[in-house]
């Protein structure tokens, strides 16, 4: 519903391909409050204002995160260079934001996309996004492409539907924005309802530790 998204406020950010076709699908579903920061508004291989281009890295985030800190958005998003992963950040209640891991947002999405229609197939495959984009290629064989409803991995890629067979981060934005105007138009939050999640299921502490080999 196009009223959930009224007074909503996103932030979008990291230099990349991300700009055009995320702010494009976000206008589409009636979204046109994003801010961009202009630092990092256009594409540069450079990528002069982080050490490294990676939603997952603090530094990476840093501009987007003052930004909407100053502009009080709801949510950050960060995508990263070639517009296949997306980070976010959380407006928590006390005016704070909160950055979430990939298998909480993993988790959120599914939930949300799921509602109460539960009963759902989990397959856990391994690493790199090509193995359930191998599921949705065997479901396909099968058949029953329209079986496969969302995928995710850790590192912050997300994929809802069939039409694509990797990680993008234009429909996980669009999902996540989705996602946050439904539960604000409901008086809730996504930090919230990721709470709601653990109080059910039980909390899942995961940390990440990234290491470099040149």
């Amino acid at each position: 519903d196009p009223e959930n998204f009224k007074g909503s406020r996103y932030v979008h950010t990291l230099n990349g391909s991300g700009l055009v076709p995320v702010t494009h699908v976000l206008h589409d579903i009636g979204i046109t409050d994003i801010t961009v920061v202009p630092e990092q508004e256009k594409p540069d291989g450079n990528f002069p204002t982080c050490p490294y281009p990676n939603p997952e890295i603090f530094e990476a985030l840093r501009l987007g995160l003052e930004l909407a800190e100053k502009s009080g958005a709801d949510l950050m998003l960060a995508t990263d260079p070639d517009a296949d992963r997306v980070g976010i950040a959380v407006k928590c209640k006390d005016g704070s934001y909160e950055l979430l891991s990939g298998n909480e947002v993993g988790v959120l999405l599914l939930y949300y996309i799921c509602a109460g229609h539960y009963g759902v197939e989990c397959r856990n495959v391994l690493t790199g996004f090509k193995w359930i984009g191998d599921q949705i290629a065997k479901l396909e064989a099968a058949g029953q492409v329209d079986r496969f409803i969302f995928g995710f991995e850790e590192s912050y890629g997300y994929l809802a539907g069939p039409y694509v067979r990797d990680k993008d981060a234009i429909i996980g934005s669009m999902l996540i924005c989705e996602m946050a105007a439904y539960y604000r138009a409901k008086g809730s939050s996504i930090k919230e309802e990721l709470e709601r999640i653990y109080a059910e299921y039980g909390r899942y502490l995961n940390k990440v530790d990234s290491f470099e080999f040149p």
